[in-house]
């Protein structure tokens, strides 16, 4: 990840160019503004001197969202710019100069076809995730056209934030029912909404508990068993943090980012009560981690420090690299097999 530093009056700077740019096409075309693509064009340069990352993206959804639209190709960018729009795109682009993430600029983020609420701190949804939640779609599938748990079926996502996954698998599984759980209230009002928004909320419970505590344990458990668990731990290290890009490191949520000082604090949580969560010899772990962990995991369990376990696959995200990890339960609670 790459970290820019800038100098204490670039923003102050940008703004005053920006102000002197629309005085410019105000005297040069007769009292008018400037088009929205003069505008966008001026803040993509603007992002990319600045070193922003991202800077096309990041002014064209700050546009299409200033003018009340969702991508830029929706956008008439021949049309004068209005003091309206310009005073929202100022506002936005202040913030994203900041390094503030755009998601929690316009206030939602897709998420496979689904678009959904965000809200700061809480963790945006990253493309491996969306690939989690197709590997566990998947793997419901892959039980066949005539298995009742294409049908019908119970899933639990651990550290939930936006409600990415649940949401997703549900609006994927109708006759599913699920629980989400989460230590943040943020994310649990944030997972509610979008659970609402998506017509899901009627079939997904949301818990706000520390899965560190046994009373939230048999609160999930009471819920059970689960033919699914899914879960996108925090599994960055406490030295990975320092080197972060300001957009994460300044404004999402550290807890949902740090793992501890190997990044595994959490998923030796999640594998030491998975067993007795997941539905006995059918159910199924799937889990994000980073880099190295599944190897982790796998000599874990293969080593017999979680014998209730069976390692499955180790799968490898979009760039090729080893990240998801999928699991079995192989015996039932009382620890028979």
């Amino acid at each position: 990840m790459v970290l820019f530093i800038h100098g204490r009056h670039g923003y102050a700077a940008s703004l005053t160019i920006f102000r002197q740019c629309l005085r410019r096409h105000s005297s040069s075309f007769g009292g008018s503004l400037p088009t929205l693509g003069d505008v966008l064009a001026h803040w993509t340069q603007n992002f990319r001197e600045r070193g922003i990352d991202e800077p096309e993206s990041s002014a064209e959804l700050i546009l299409a969202h200033a003018v009340d639209k969702n991508m830029v190709h929706e956008v008439d960018l021949s049309r004068a710019m209005t003091k309206t729009v310009a005073a929202r795109m100022e506002h936005m682009c202040r913030r994203r100069m900041k390094r503030e993430p755009v998601a929690y600029i316009i206030g939602e983020w897709d998420f496979h076809d689904l678009t959904l609420h965000i809200r700061p701190p809480v963790l945006i949804p990253r493309p491996e995730t969306e690939e989690l939640a197709a590997l566990a779609l998947a793997g419901v599938h892959a039980c066949g056209s005539g298995s009742k748990l294409r049908e019908s079926g119970a899933l639990l996502d651990v550290g939930s934030g936006s409600g990415a996954l649940a949401v997703f698998l549900l609006t994927r599984l109708p006759g599913w029912r699920g629980v989400s759980v989460d230590i943040s209230p943020v994310a649990c009002e944030l997972t509610t909404l979008n659970a609402r928004r998506h017509r899901v909320f009627d079939r997904l419970s949301v818990h706000q508990g520390d899965i560190h505590l046994d009373s939230t344990f048999r609160d999930l458990a009471s819920a059970g068993p689960y033919d699914i668990v899914v879960s996108n731990p925090p599994y960055i290290t406490e030295a990975e943090m320092a080197a972060l890009q300001p957009e994460v490191a300044l404004h999402e949520d550290r807890g949902a980012l740090c793992g501890g000082t190997d990044g595994m604090v959490v998923t030796r949580r999640l594998l030491n009560m998975a067993a007795s969560l997941l539905r006995p010899h059918t159910g199924r772990l799937y889990l994000e981690l980073g880099l190295g962990q599944p190897a982790e995991v796998e000599r874990l369990v293969r080593h017999g420090l979680h014998d209730r376990l069976r390692y499955l696959h180790t799968r490898k995200d979009f760039t090729n690299r080893e990240r998801f990890c999928e699991l079995a339960a192989c015996s039932g609670a009382d620890g028979s097999s």
